[in-house]
């Protein structure tokens, strides 16, 4: 097992932390680990298949609701025209 010192900890971020801890009924040392744990774990991350499902299908809906919006080749060759 490794151990982590972490140096300079600003005073409000220490307090937001233990404040946590002694929600969470942890030490402070429990409850940090557990912050890391969580940072860490990818398995909890959707994949990329799943993040581009959800792209298209929150374009979709906009476009269903608002229209189709002016295209951004256009935009972008006005912009550069000027």
């Amino acid at each position: 097992m490794h151990t982590i010192q972490v140096r300079n900890v600003p005073d409000e971020v220490y307090e937001r932390l233990s404040q946590a801890a002694k929600s969470s009924h942890r030490s402070m040392a429990a409850h940090v680990l557990h912050l890391l744990e969580t940072a860490v774990d990818t398995s909890a991350l959707p994949s990329a298949e799943a993040l581009f499902h959800d792209i298209v299908m929150v374009r979709e809906d906009v476009a269903k609701r608002y229209g189709s919006g002016p295209s951004s080749v256009e935009s972008i060759r006005e912009d550069r025209s000027r």
